[in-house]
């Protein structure tokens, strides 16, 4: 199995867990240095299609807010966001 096929089976299976057991699964894909200095998501693009709902979240470090902003939700609005301290 090659690595995008493994990936979307683990998202499949994570899925699947999540519904048989009333679970909330999360996932980070944190971002890194790509080609020319650019972010890149660590799981790769093809990983923006696997999950229901896909957040941002993002801390101001001078202040410790943190955020969080709704990027796909089949529910929710996209772009809506909150704001709180940890």
């Amino acid at each position: 199995m090659n690595g995008r096929a493994l990936m979307v089976y683990a998202g499949y299976l994570l899925k699947k867990l999540a519904d048989q057991h009333n679970l909330a699964v999360l996932v980070t894909n944190h971002a890194v240095g790509g080609e020319g200095g650019t972010l890149k998501p660590a799981l790769g693009e093809s990983w923006k299609s696997i999950p229901h709902t896909r957040l941002l979240l993002s801390r101001d470090r001078t202040s410790n807010a943190c955020n969080v902003t709704i990027l796909k939700h089949s529910t929710k609005a996209f772009g809506k966001a909150a704001r709180f301290v940890i």
